[in-house]
């Protein structure tokens, strides 16, 4: 839904059951009394656009964000970082298909897709540059990384040094005031059908993705999981009682709600020679940290020194 009032904010609301072909005020000089579209009687500048959007989504914020780009793109300019077209493409369709997933049903999309304004090309080319965004983001960030004796180090202990467990989930929440009756058939279900041999993605679908529109009744993932991993230690416990391909009962974790858990894979610790090389490629491919954002934006904003220069009153014409 944030998606949906950002473009709305964007994009408009002009009326009319055709496709709509919204100005790209973007490619073109900037001229404060150029009409831009007409509601009603009221006539709609440029200007009053470039107002508009100043107040909605505040001055601040976008100024900041305008620097904090510049701060990249300086960034990447000097340690050569580049991103390809494909990169783009890729990151704003699948952003797109995204998109589509969540806003499926919703009504204020549905209208506005009714009046033209919600066009794939038009919504791929607000993705592309948000994924350019997030690329130069990603790529001058993990730039940063060190990948010396002591980095990899620690991340050999958070991984490869210890037996690792890769696990799938499904857990039911139980809410303050729910009675857990419904929450442990659920999950009692689910158990059944996984050691009847049902596929779990198939299994698990009706209760993450209701096919009726209704809330989710559960949660799920996979990830793997290390035998020193901070962890609640009973369910790490049970995890790790578990052979590769087993399914735990439904497990109760008090303040939650139902678990139920599937070990895929098992794998024991490695020497650290022997892993050097793939731990380079993964500690790369990490998403940012915030913490490593707020330090390599520090370090460039000490580097490249930011200057706001005071608004000027504008003169009466």
């Amino acid at each position: 839904m944030k998606k949906v009032l950002l473009l709305l904010g964007v994009l408009g609301c002009a009326g009319g059951p055709r496709p709509v072909r919204v100005p790209d005020l973007a490619g073109s000089a900037f001229r404060p009394q150029r009409p831009v579209m007409k509601v009603g009687p009221r006539i709609i500048t440029e200007g009053e656009v470039y107002r508009r959007v100043l107040r909605r989504f505040g001055t601040p914020e976008i100024l900041w964000g305008i620097a904090t780009e510049e701060l990249l793109s300086l960034a990447a300019a000097e340690r050569d970082i580049r991103i390809s077209d494909e990169e783009v493409e890729k990151l704003a369709r699948s952003k797109y298909e995204g998109w589509l997933k969540e806003t499926a049903g919703d009504p204020l999309t549905e209208h506005l897709r009714s009046k033209g304004l919600f066009s794939e090309s038009a919504l791929l080319e607000t993705f592309r540059a948000e994924a350019a965004s997030e690329l130069l983001l990603s790529k001058v960030v993990v730039s940063y990384r060190s990948l010396d004796e002591t980095a990899l180090q620690q991340y050999y202990r958070r991984t490869y040094a210890q037996e690792r467990v890769r696990v799938r989930r499904i857990a039911f929440p139980v809410f303050p005031g729910q009675d857990e009756k419904n929450a442990k058939k659920h999950a009692s279900e689910v158990c059944e059908q996984l050691r009847a041999g049902r596929p779990w993605a198939e299994v698990v679908r009706p209760y993450l993705e209701p096919e009726d529109g209704s809330p989710p009744k559960a949660v799920g993932g996979e990830w793997w999981i290390g035998d020193q991993e901070d962890h609640p230690q009973r369910l790490k416990e049970i995890v790790f009682s578990l052979k590769a391909g087993e399914v735990s009962d439904p497990v109760w974790e008090e303040g939650f709600g139902y678990h139920v858990f599937k070990v895929e894979e098992r794998i024991p610790p490695e020497p650290f020679s022997a892993c050097v090389e793939k731990m380079r490629e993964e500690i790369r491919s990490l998403p940012p940290e915030p913490e490593e954002v707020q330090k390599v934006l520090a370090d460039l904003e000490e580097r490249y020194p930011l200057a706001f220069f005071p608004a000027e009153k504008e003169s009466s014409e």
